[in-house]
């Protein structure tokens, strides 16, 4: 029996199957979607961590770069420190050679005073014990001073070649340890490599002393350079000296007055001073620590000078005591102390130089070392920078950026290769990252100068106050960067 057909049944019959094209459509497009949605996914998570890579590795070069900068400012206050201590054992030997001399001649000036001979005769014989024992002393204290100052002045060169080593060490530390699979480029490790070495060698530079006093260079400029830097050490040395090193002038008492017409006083001086050798130059005062102790009797009096009665100048009349000690290595830099010291005792140091200036050395001292010391003058923060360029390739189906054609999800040169435009230029995935070590004073917790005078302090190779941070890259270097990288540029 035949099935009857209406007209509604075969339009129905003829519209059976047209969802499943659009579906076949739709679900071209949605694998589109899914694929641009993960292209974009992993590009934007390697961006981020090929970036946080990047500036890990700058962050990390930079903080290596800062210990040395503090090693570099510990150990120069470690030599300005035991040049110092040079120069206390030397002034305590000249005022115990001094004090040798005044209590011996005290004693002569009281012979025929039975009594007070027995005191004096007491004091002198501990002087001459506390000479001695303190000569004895200051001789062994101030040549393995001499010794810790070689080592500070090789540990601090040392230092400053290892940390190009440690710093590149550490750069592929932090760079395998954040993303294994960064490749950098030759280009781009040329790049790392060149602009650590220059800021590095240039931010900082190493003087020496014996340029100075040798003139060892035709270049006159670096010379003077060398010259004005190490006078700065000097200076910096010479005002770390405590008060009983720097002068022990004192007038101990005064007789008389205008009232009689006369004025007797008892000066007692002493002075240290780092100095040149007689037989050396005298602009490298950088080798000799002498010290002069002295006690004299003065006399003035007063005279009429244009209707008002003026004191005469002091004139020493009696040297009772004089001392005097120098620390050097060769005796080329023996020091005349006539010509290093202005006395007033001048009779009384022309005493201590026969009598003393012509022993040797106390201990051996090789004098004022090489250093390192900022390169720039002036108001300096930071180093400059370093640039760090770190790249990625796009994966071709080892390691690297994965995208959907990496896994197989679209074809090269396929009709839904969603990568045949733009994509990855040069093939590859580039960062880059700007840091610098700067100098910053610790304030207190309120946010203020910690120093006490509260004036703003500048960078230096003394105070070792140098930390990291990033830097923002300059427009012209980051078109640089692009540039090497074949990179397109505006």
């Amino acid at each position: 029996m035949s099935k009857l057909v209406t007209p509604l049944r075969i339009r129905a019959l003829k519209q059976r199957g047209q969802a499943l094209v659009y579906a076949i459509a739709m679900a071209g497009v949605l694998a589109l979607t899914m694929a641009y949605v993960f292209n974009v996914s992993q590009i934007t998570n390697e961006k981020t961590k090929l970036q946080n890579t990047t500036d890990a590795a700058a962050y990390s070069i930079v903080m290596v770069q800062s210990r040395d900068m503090n090693f570099k400012a510990y150990t120069n206050r470690a030599m300005v420190a035991n040049h110092v201590a040079v120069a206390q054992a030397v002034a305590l030997t000249s005022w115990a050679r001094w004090f040798e001399v005044f209590t011996k001649n005290f004693q002569a000036i009281t012979s025929s005073i039975p009594v007070l001979n027995f005191i004096t005769a007491g004091f002198s014989y501990a002087a001459k014990g506390i000479a001695v024992g303190t000569e004895t002393s200051m001789n062994a204290m101030v040549s393995a001073i001499d010794m810790v100052l070689d080592m500070l002045e090789i540990s601090q060169m040392a230092f400053h070649v290892a940390t190009m080593v440690v710093a590149k060490q550490t750069f592929d530390d932090v760079v395998k340890a954040n993303d294994p699979e960064v490749n950098a480029s030759l280009v781009a490790t040329v790049n790392n490599i060149k602009g650590f070495v220059n800021s590095h060698q240039n931010f900082t530079t190493r003087w020496d002393p014996s340029i100075v006093r040798s003139k060892s260079t035709s270049n006159k400029k670096k010379w003077l350079e060398n010259k004005k830097n190490m006078d700065e050490f000097r200076d910096i040395t010479l005002k770390s000296r405590d008060g009983f090193t720097m002068g022990r002038d004192q007038t101990l008492f005064k007789f008389g007055g205008k009232w009689l017409g006369i004025e007797v006083r008892a000066f007692r001086e002493g002075k240290t001073q780092l100095t040149a050798g007689l037989k050396r130059a005298s602009f490298a005062p950088y080798y000799n620590w002498s010290a002069e102790d002295t006690f004299s009797f003065h006399w003035r009096k007063t005279k009429w000078s244009k209707l008002k009665r003026r004191w005469t100048s002091w004139k020493e009349i009696a040297p009772v005591g004089w001392g005097g000690a120098q620390a050097y290595k060769s005796f080329d830099d023996a020091a005349l102390w006539t010509s290093v010291f202005k006395s007033k005792n001048p009779k009384a140091l022309k005493l201590a130089y026969v009598n003393y200036g012509l022993k040797k050395s106390i201990g051996t001292y090789s004098g004022l070392r090489k250093y390192y010391a900022v390169t720039q003058k002036g108001l300096v923060r930071g180093s400059g920078g370093i640039t760090v360029l770190l790249e990625k390739p796009h994966s071709t189906g080892g390691g690297g950026i994965r995208t959907s054609k990496s896994i197989g999800m679209t074809r090269t040169g396929g009709p839904l290769d969603i990568e045949s435009k733009g994509g990855f230029i040069n093939n590859t995935l580039a960062a880059m990252a700007k840091a610098e070590t700067y100098f910053v004073r610790p304030t207190d917790d309120k946010g203020k100068n910690t120093r006490a005078d509260k004036k703003r302090e500048y960078g230096s190779a003394f105070n070792p106050y140098w930390q990291p941070h990033l830097i923002d890259i300059p427009l012209k270097e980051e078109l640089k960067m692009k540039g090497l990288l074949g990179l397109p540029t505006p």
